[in-house]
């Protein structure tokens, strides 16, 4: 993974000024953390640090002020907002406007973005995902409200299969969430539960619940 081109690209199409993040990166598992040095920013990423002791060190020395003398530093637009993740998808998360850009590749047909906006747009509609709040087609990038983890981490397992059958209704028990885990699941300002990443497929709703169970160490 090029995450430099990758930084680069979606830097020219969000334009404006470009201001310093720093550079976190996973290579092992091809991820990548972009931050801006501020609380905002380095409270928000410390939950991609709870699931090892090394990466619990790293988060402190990155609260202590390490990052300045540790990490690299990449100039970008300043319309990316806080923080960026590189993986599977690339995000950008504007903390005090409380959205998320997520950016798709320009090399994907406009036919093919168009088609995942009427998926996101259903989802969004029925409340099952963030709010949809701009698709820039040109550009191959959508905003949506930003979700939360919900209280003290924890979101009751009855709304969540609530929220799941709804979309299990909805689409005839014929397709699942795909790729199900804990980190999917999410609360708006409200508390309701809205689920993120999906990656709707064929199949039976047990699915999800086995890939959640199976990844609940991930």
């Amino acid at each position: 993974m090029d995450y430099k081109k990758i930084l680069g690209d979606i830097s020219k199409r969000a334009d404006s000024k470009k201001v310093e993040y720093y550079v976190l990166v996973h290579k092992k598992h091809k991820r990548v953390i972009c931050f801006r040095d501020n609380p905002r920013a380095i409270s928000f990423i410390k939950p991609k640090f709870k699931h090892s002791v090394s990466k619990n060190l790293i988060y402190s020395l990155i609260s202590l002020g390490f990052h300045r003398l540790l990490l690299k530093k990449v100039m970008l637009s300043e319309n990316l907002g806080d923080v960026i993740y590189i993986a599977n998808s690339v995000k950008a998360f504007n903390l005090l406007d409380e959205c998320v850009y997520t950016f798709e590749s320009m090399d994907k047909k406009l036919s093919e973005f168009s088609n995942n906006m009427r998926i996101q747009k259903f989802l969004s509609r029925n409340n099952l995902a963030p709010k949809l709040l701009l698709v820039n087609d040109s550009k191959r990038y959508y905003t949506e409200e930003l979700l939360y983890d919900g209280k003290d981490g924890k979101i009751d397992m009855l709304d969540i299969i609530k929220k799941l059958s709804r979309f299990y209704n909805l689409t005839y028990r014929r397709y699942v969430h795909g790729d199900f885990m804990k980190d999917h699941i999410k609360v708006d300002n409200n508390g309701e539960v809205k689920f993120i990443d999906w990656n709707i497929r064929r199949g039976n709703p047990d699915e999800d619940f086995k890939n959640y169970i199976r990844r609940l160490g991930d």
